[in-house]
């Protein structure tokens, strides 16, 4: 559908039942990453008061490996070309209608 989707796999079998042809699975590197991750979950425990999140939460430093990063290939195809058409000098919009139209032949 386009987009990134964070899912903890507190069994370590998340990879074992997707599509692999169709997704890239990744850990949480970047620091960025981490942080978004970690924010999402706090507000979802600020609005639900969830006991998973909270749990999550306490023992962040261990829990936070359990995510995978999930990106449709397709999606990851088009942010890796806006990123060089940026890089290149392009302008966003430019970036994006460029990308786009390399991805869509």
């Amino acid at each position: 559908s386009g987009g990134i989707a964070y899912v903890f796999d507190e069994g370590a079998n998340f990879a074992a039942l997707c599509n692999r042809e169709m997704v890239r699975l990744g850990t949480l590197d970047e620091t960025s990453e981490i942080e978004f991750v970690r924010r999402m979950i706090e507000r979802h425990v600020d609005l639900t008061g969830s006991g998973i999140g909270r749990r999550i939460l306490d023992d962040w430093e261990n829990q936070r490996g359990n995510f995978v990063r999930v990106i449709p290939a397709d999606y990851e195809k088009i942010v890796s070309a806006q990123e060089r058409f940026l890089t290149a000098g392009f302008s966003k919009d430019e970036a994006a209608m460029s990308a786009f139209m390399e991805a869509t032949g």
